[in-house]
C-alpha cells in the first residue's frame, strides 16, 4: 500500500509510535502537549490542550496535511466537565462555526503533570462536510458528524426525539432515538448502514444493553453486522449515546 506509514513522536529523543497513515486516512493516538525536545508539559489544561493540537498540526504537516484535514478528535481529561474549558482552545483553533471537526470526551487517567491526551482521525486531501440535525444539537461547538471523502465520523449521537429535541423518557426510548438519529446522519451523508464499519454505544445501565443491541442489529438485517462495542458511561439524563465510523 503506497502511503502506509507510522506517525512518530520523539519525547526526549526517544522515538514513539503515535499513529498510522494508510493512504489518505490518518489516525493518531495518545497525543499530549509534551514538548518533543524536553518531554515536559506546560502547566495548565488550556496550554496543554493547545500544545496537543499543535502536535497534531505538526504531525500532519510532516505528511503534507493540516488541521483542515482533521475529522474527529477524542479528548481524554482528568475531569470530563473540563471540556467547557477546552472549548476555548477548540474554537480558537477552529474559528469557523460551520466548519469544525467533531469530538468526544471521556475521563482519562494520568500519572504526572499531564492534563489532557487526545486521539484523532484526519483525511488528507479532503474537505470537511459537517452534518447537523435540525432539533438534535450538541451544547458544545461541534457538528453531529463529519464526512470527509469516503469516510464518515460521528460524534456521540444524542438520544433526542427528532420531533421535539427532548431526550427519551427511558433507556429503551433513548436507544430508539439514538439509532433513528444515526439513520438520519447516514441519509444526509448518502451512506447506507452497510457502509458502517464500527459502532460504540455509551450506555449507563447494563439493563439497557439489550435494547441498544436490538436497534443495532435491526439496521443490518441479514447482512453482515459491524461490531458494536458498549462502554459504560453516564451523562446526566442521557442513558444511551451512539457513535459510528463508516467508509464507502
Amino acid at each position: 500500500m503506497r502511503g502506509f506509514s507510522e506517525l512518530i513522536g520523539a519525547p526526549q529523543g526517544r522515538p514513539e509510535a503515535l499513529g498510522l497513515r494508510a493512504d489518505d486516512l490518518v489516525y493518531g493516538s495518545g497525543v499530549t502537549g509534551r514538548d518533543r525536545r524536553t518531554g515536559r508539559c506546560a502547566p495548565g489544561l488550556l496550554r496543554q490542550a493547545d500544545d496537543a493540537l499543535s502536535a497534531v498540526e505538526e504531525y500532519l504537516r510532516d505528511i503534507s496535511g493540516s488541521l483542515d484535514n482533521v475529522a474527529r478528535v477524542s479528548f481524554f481529561l482528568r475531569d470530563p466537565r473540563d471540556i467547557t474549558k477546552v472549548n476555548e482552545v477548540w474554537t480558537a483553533r477552529f474559528p469557523h462555526s460551520q466548519n469544525r471537526p467533531t469530538y468526544k470526551f471521556m475521563r482519562g487517567q494520568f500519572a504526572d503533570e499531564e492534563e489532557v491526551r487526545l486521539d484523532f482521525f484526519a483525511v488528507l486531501g479532503q474537505e470537511r462536510n459537517c452534518l447537523y440535525l435540525p432539533k438534535v444539537a450538541h451544547g458544545n461547538p461541534i457538528p453531529m458528524a463529519v464526512r470527509m471523502g469516503r469516510y464518515l465520523f460521528s460524534s456521540r449521537v444524542l438520544p433526542f426525539d427528532p420531533a421535539t429535541g427532548e431526550p427519551g423518557r427511558d433507556g429503551p426510548e433513548q436507544a430508539r432515538f439514538a439509532a433513528a438519529n444515526t439513520d438520519a446522519i447516514l441519509r444526509m451523508s448518502q451512506m447506507a448502514w452497510s457502509a458502517v464499519s464500527q459502532g460504540r454505544a455509551f450506555v449507563a445501565d447494563p439493563d439497557d444493553d439489550e435494547f441498544v443491541r436490538a436497534e443495532w442489529n435491526r439496521r443490518f438485517g441479514a447482512t453482515a453486522r459491524a461490531p458494536l462495542h458498549i462502554t459504560r458511561y453516564r451523562a446526566g439524563a442521557l442513558a444511551v449515546l451512539l457513535e459510528i465510523l463508516a467508509a464507502e
